[in-house]
């Protein structure tokens, strides 16, 4: 039963990304780089920064002192890291997804700009009725600078395939990196442990599956923050992940790892609800 199970963790951790990414190469090509944003994202924040930093402090005696006499509160500051560096790097990653989204409406302002006749112009040519008719480059410019005038005067509704192929992004590669390769090596190496621990190995895969939720509903928080310039989704982006890690905090309550792994699955899935509702059909200026 938990090799069955250890297969299907990997099913699910590689099996999710890899489908997006042969939609995007089939169908959305133009998406492709915010995937891949979402995977540099995580892997600039976890696996380059936090998890080297925090194997440093873990060896340290301060914090092997603090898990001791306060055990809760390492938990938390542990919680509160991962928050403190995901959301930052998923905040400047789709930030920059943002811009390059945005380069069209700021070459319409630099045409307009340019197609503008000088003040020296003006008066220069007042005295002749032949000069003062517009050229055929002068008429054929003013419908241009009409739409990008119009383009940057408008609105627009926000992208949600951005944020969500970001968030399968860097939900892909954690689950790969964290739960897939470990399972692959106890499938080819200790079936015996698999064996023994039976359904329970398959909770991992569980717990994968409401971190690609997460991981999604927060991308969308954090880019309706960007694309409304309010920058107070950031923090918010960082309470949230902060208080879903910190569920883990229920199993020192004496919960069972099943409901535990349940009670985030009904947690992540109000979120992306939630976050769904708040994007969803919501304009910006284009």
């Amino acid at each position: 039963m938990g090799v069955i199970a250890a297969v299907v963790n990997v099913l699910i951790c590689v099996g999710v990304p890899l489908a997006a990414l042969v939609y995007l190469l089939a169908k959305k090509r133009s998406h492709l780089k915010y995937f891949l944003l979402g995977i540099a994202g995580f892997t600039v924040s976890q696996l380059l920064l936090r998890l080297p930093l925090l194997n440093l402090i873990q060896g340290t005696i301060v914090y092997q002192t603090l898990g001791v006499l306060l055990p809760t509160l390492t938990l938390f500051l542990v919680c509160l890291s991962a928050g403190l560096f995901e959301e930052p790097a998923r905040y400047l990653f789709l930030r920059f997804a943002g811009n390059v989204t945005g380069e069209r409406s700021g070459k319409g302002d630099n045409n307009k700009t340019q197609n503008r006749p000088l003040p020296h112009q003006g008066r220069k040519n007042s005295g002749s009725r032949h000069q003062n008719k517009p050229s055929a480059q002068q008429a054929s410019s003013r419908p241009h600078r009409s739409a990008a005038s119009s383009q940057v005067a408008g609105k627009k509704e926000l992208d949600l395939k951005i944020p969500l192929f970001y968030g399968l992004g860097h939900g892909g590669i954690e689950a790969i990196a964290l739960v897939s390769i470990n399972n692959l090596f106890l499938l080819f190496t200790q079936q015996d442990v698999l064996n023994s621990a039976g359904g329970m190995v398959f909770l991992a895969g569980l717990e994968r599956i409401s971190a690609f939720m997460l991981h999604v509903a927060l991308s969308f928080v954090v880019y309706y923050g960007i694309m409304r310039a309010k920058k107070r989704y950031l923090p918010f982006a960082v309470l949230i992940h902060t208080v879903f890690n910190f569920s883990i905090v229920l199993l020192q309550l004496g919960i069972s790892e099943l409901w535990y792994e349940c009670v985030l699955l009904i947690e992540s899935l109000i979120l992306l609800i939630v976050s769904v509702r708040l994007i969803r059909g919501r304009k910006v200026s284009g």
